[in-house]
C-alpha cells in the first residue's frame, strides 16, 4: 500500500535530532522519553524524509494518551551536497505542552561535517533552529557549532552553544551532559555554553573523556560557573558496558562546589 515507505505505528522513543527533540533515557528528575504515534520514512530522489507525528505517552513529553495535545514533525535529510556538508531540515507543529495552549512551531537546519575532507582533519558541525510559541512575544534561537580534531590516540573537542531566552524544544528540557553531567542547568533556554575537551584511551578496552565546561546567563551575560567533567568507560565483554562519570560545579561568586559522581551500565540482549 505504501510502496517505498515504510510505517511504525505505536509507543516508540522520540528521534534524535539535534537539540530540538530527542529521546533521553538517562535523566535523574523524569522518565524516559516515548511517546505514541507513527513515524513514516522514505527516501526520495536521494533525499531522505521522516514524518512523525505523536498524540499521546510519557508525562516527560508533555502528553498523555487521551489528550488533545499533539505535535507532527518532518525532517529531511539531504545527505553530502557537493562534499562540502551533510545538510538537513526539520519541522515541528503543535502543542506538546511548551506554549501554554497556543500552536507551536520549531524549524532547524543541520550542517555536519562541513567542508568534508578539506579542513585537514578537523570535524566541523552546525546546528540552528528557529522556536515560536505562538503568541505575540519574539521567537527563540538555538546556535549551536562544534569541532572535533583526531591525533594519534587524542581526540580533541570544542563547542559553543547559546539558547535564548525565548528559545524552547519538543521536550521540553535538555539531554543529560548537555550543560554538563551534574545537570544543574536542566532549562532549555537562556543559557550560553562554551565546552573544551578531549578524549583518550588511558588503557586497553577502556576509553575515557574529560570535559571544561564555562557557563553563563545568555540575556544578561553573567557568569554560571563552571564545571570539569570527567567520564570512563569499559565494554565487560560482548553485550556488557560500564561507565562511570566524576563532575565538579564551581558557581561563580557565593555557593559551594558541587560533586556528582554516577555509575551506569548498559545490557545487549
Amino acid at each position: 500500500m505504501l510502496a517505498g515507505w515504510s510505517l511504525d505505528v505505536g509507543r516508540m522513543e522520540l528521534p534524535d535530532y539535534g537539540r530540538v527533540i530527542h529521546s533521553d533515557d538517562w535523566f535523574s528528575a523524569t522518565a524516559p522519553l516515548n511517546s505514541d504515534g507513527y513515524h513514516a520514512s522514505s527516501a526520495m530522489g536521494g533525499i531522505d524524509i521522516d514524518i512523525y507525528h505523536y498524540g499521546g505517552g510519557s508525562a516527560a513529553f508533555g502528553i498523555h494518551a487521551g489528550d488533545s495535545n499533539s505535535v507532527t514533525g518532518f525532517h529531511f535529510g539531504f545527505g553530502d551536497m557537493s562534499d562540502m556538508a551533510d545538510l538537513a531540515v526539520g519541522y515541528w507543529s503543535g502543542n506538546p505542552g511548551q506554549g501554554g495552549g497556543e500552536t507551536e512551531s520549531i524549524m532547524s537546519i543541520y550542517a555536519n561535517d562541513i567542508g568534508g575532507d578539506n579542513l585537514a582533519g578537523v570535524d566541523l558541525d552546525f546546528e540552528y533552529g528557529t522556536s515560536d510559541d505562538g503568541g505575540a512575544g519574539d521567537s527563540g534561537t538555538l546556535t549551536v557549532i562544534s569541532f572535533g580534531y583526531q591525533m594519534e590516540g587524542v581526540g580533541l573537542h570544542a563547542s559553543n552553544s547559546v539558547a535564548d531566552e525565548n528559545w524552547f524544544n519538543v521536550v521540553g528540557i535538555e539531554k543529560h551532559g548537555t550543560y554538563g553531567i551534574t545537570d544543574l542547568f536542566i532549562a532549555v533556554n537562556d543559557v550560553e555554553a562554551t565546552t573544551i575537551g578531549a578524549d583518550f584511551q588511558p588503557m586497553d578496552g577502556m576509553d575515557a573523556t574529560v570535559n571544561f565546561i564555562s557557563l553563563s546567563q545568555d540575556s544578561t551575560g553573567d557568569d554560571y560557573g563552571t564545571e570539569l567533567d570527567l567520564i570512563l568507560g569499559w565494554d565487560c565483554g560482548d553485550d556488557v558496558r560500564m561507565d562511570i562519570g566524576y563532575g565538579s560545579f564551581s558557581p561563580d561568586g557565593a555557593g559551594d562546589d558541587v560533586d556528582y559522581v554516577y555509575l551506569q551500565t548498559g545490557w545487549d540482549f
